[in-house]
């Protein structure tokens, strides 16, 4: 009865060769996913660049602005007096 499961438990391990291409396909579905997230990374890090230069553009836009209305302003005073 012994020797049935002992049997049984050895026909359930993988051979080493099955066990070293089990691990090989984990290996590389690591290093995949690796690669994805440095990509997602890489265009996260991209992104939030974009955006800022895009914030700084639109902060300096309005500094413009607000410069040329603060100019005006005085101006425009003096013709409605």
């Amino acid at each position: 009865m012994n020797q049935c499961r002992h049997a049984q438990e050895e026909a359930k391990l993988p051979v080493p060769e099955e066990l070293h291409n089990l691990l090989k396909n984990q290996r590389d579905e690591i290093d995949k996913l690796i690669k994805e997230i440095e990509t997602v990374n890489l265009k996260v890090n991209h992104m939030e660049g974009s955006m800022i230069k895009q914030q700084i553009a639109q902060l300096k836009s309005m500094a413009k602005h607000l410069e040329v209305l603060r100019q005006e302003w005085p101006r425009q005073l003096a013709q409605i007096a």
